[in-house]
């Protein structure tokens, strides 16, 4: 999970900064005009609020994994000591 949000904040980052384009316009003159459409504009701002929703799950996640993990190791302990 957390290569999967570094990958997609690498994209989005990328996107804003490089001079990604995917509309080109004409003008008749032999000037092409290059722009981002209102589509990826959109995705890109999406795709960052996906990340920023699902980045705070995946650090409780990663918590309770941990706790779950020295609960386990404690309970092993206390066993061993009993025995």
């Amino acid at each position: 999970m957390e290569e999967l949000i570094a990958a997609a904040e690498a994209l989005v980052t990328y996107i804003e900064e490089a001079p990604v384009y995917d509309s080109l316009d004409d003008d008749g003159d032999g000037h092409v005009d290059t722009s981002q459409s209102y589509m990826l504009t959109e995705l890109t701002s999406n795709l960052q609020h996906a990340i920023d929703d699902v980045a705070p799950i995946n650090g409780a996640l990663h918590l309770i994994k941990e706790c779950f993990i020295k609960s386990i190791q404690t309970a092993i302990q206390t066993t061993r000591q009993r025995q």
